[in-house]
């Protein structure tokens, strides 16, 4: 038995793939729209343009969670047991979450009430996430347990949505304190009012991998709380990963 149950709710899915979808969000809004969003952000605009960059950036995202559940049940449709249920289903849900997501994160730029309600909402997330991941290793621990492809994907698939919430998280520090006119929540890369989900994205994984190049530090109590978590969970996660497919490995080893 695999460590996933049943994937065939909607509720199930939009669990697994808010962050994801979420995190997508932001990279379209800060990669096309972000001279748009500059001038939304120091002016009233106007409440059509704003909800046509919401609805153009939901479908936006909506055609890449729809491509990459494609993807996942027809390329790597061996570690994607629940494809195996109603595909096309999955693929129009999908399609959903990433519209809702896409369009929610204008909000989550332009409006301080987003920025919080968001950021709460990924802190949940990410908890119920590591969560799910604690649980899947303890199993795996088992003895005479051996570790599928698919469980090793499940494992992976949590630790990149991980990343995409510290990712999302990172950005969100560096928007409060330029919002609420303190001082940047980063040093160098990333400048206030000028913080990219790129700089953040590479900033999560230097952090997470345990690389720490040194070209982005924190500088308030909040970011240095943030960037421990992140090294101890990223360290932690891809160790217990790494474990997993090398008992992997030596369990089929003994067995031939």
């Amino acid at each position: 038995m695999h460590l996933r149950a049943s994937q065939g709710s909607f509720r199930e899915q939009l669990g697994r793939w808010t962050v994801i979808c979420l995190f997508l969000g932001l990279m379209t809004v800060d990669l096309f729209a972000r001279p748009v969003v500059a001038k939304l952000a120091l002016s009233s605009g106007t409440l059509a343009l704003y909800f046509g960059i919401s609805i153009l950036n939901g479908l936006v995202v909506a055609a890449l969670s729809m491509f990459l559940e494609w993807w996942r049940c027809s390329v790597v449709s061996t570690l994607a047991l629940a494809c195996r249920i109603n595909p096309r289903e999955r693929i129009l849900r999908m399609g959903a979450i990433g519209f809702i997501c896409g369009a929610m994160a204008l909000a989550y730029v332009l409006s301080l009430w987003g920025l919080f309600a968001l950021t709460t909402l990924i802190i949940l997330l990410t908890l119920a996430h590591m969560r799910r991941f604690m649980h899947g290793i303890a199993g795996l621990l088992r003895p005479n347990r051996r570790p599928s492809w698919q469980d090793i994907g499940f494992l992976v698939h949590i630790y990149i949505t991980v990343l995409a919430a510290l990712t999302t998280l990172t950005i969100s520090l560096e928007l409060l304190s330029f919002s609420l006119g303190k001082a940047p929540a980063f040093h160098g890369a990333i400048m206030t009012g000028e913080a990219t989900m790129i700089d953040a994205f590479y900033f999560s994984i230097v952090v997470m991998t345990t690389l720490g190049f040194g070209d982005i530090t924190p500088a308030t109590p909040a970011a240095k709380l943030l960037v421990s978590f992140m090294c101890l969970t990223g360290y932690a996660m891809f160790a217990l990963i790494i474990g997993v497919v090398t008992r992997g490995i030596t369990t089929n080893e003994e067995d031939d």
